[in-house]
């Protein structure tokens, strides 16, 4: 038969191990929070990152229609392709089209939706 103390440290190390045991699933559980707060968080930056691309989209898509109605009006008041004004429009009007649509994309021919 085993000695009374025996009994006691083995009882001692059991109790030892089950405290190591609920510790180590604690610190998985924390582990696996952190690991889904990064994760959110990480999801939100690029959310955030998409948000401003589109509102940066948005303010060039307003200044191109912008400079396209100047270069309409310019050609309307009789404006030829010497005209200073309406030659700054058109590079304008250019500059923001290759911003938001680069070469490698087909360019359509303007961006204003026909109603």
């Amino acid at each position: 038969q085993r000695k009374p103390k025996e009994k006691k440290q083995d009882a001692r190390e059991e109790k030892q191990d089950a405290r190591e045991k609920k510790e180590d699933a604690r610190a998985d559980k924390q582990d696996d929070r952190a690991e889904q707060q990064l994760k959110i968080q990480q999801d939100q930056l690029g959310l955030q990152k998409d948000q401003l691309g589109l509102q940066q989209k948005q303010f060039l898509v307003t200044q191109l229609w912008h400079y396209e109605d100047k270069v309409a009006a310019a050609k309307k008041n009789g404006a030829t392709d010497d005209d200073d004004d309406l030659k700054l429009f058109n590079e304008r009007v250019e500059g923001l089209g290759n911003q938001l649509y680069p070469k490698t994309a087909a360019a359509p021919d303007s961006t204003k939706s026909i109603d």
